[in-house]
């Protein structure tokens, strides 16, 4: 799995446990919702600065967000390019 859909997969997951909504993300973390859409659909591979944003849009530190990614890439070895359209 690209490294992108899996920590859209975790923010999601994340942001579902914290019963917020996409918008409510979105804001908090000062990004448009539909960016944060396509972070969190896997679509795009956010910037670092886009990841704290995300982060703080969750209430959380950003070491906390890309923890799980980074174990599931080490244990599964993620693809770390961004995925293609048609993935």
């Amino acid at each position: 799995m690209a490294i992108s859909k899996s920590l859209g997969e975790a923010i999601r997951q994340i942001r579902e446990a914290n019963g917020q909504t996409q918008e409510q993300v979105s804001a908090g973390g000062g990004m448009s919702n539909r960016h944060y859409q396509d972070i969190e659909g896997g679509k795009i591979m956010p910037s670092l600065d886009m990841v704290f944003k995300v982060a703080r849009g969750l209430g959380m530190e950003a070491d906390k967000l890309i923890a799980p990614v980074w174990q599931a890439w080490k244990v599964q070895g993620c693809d770390p390019r961004p995925s293609s359209a048609g993935d």
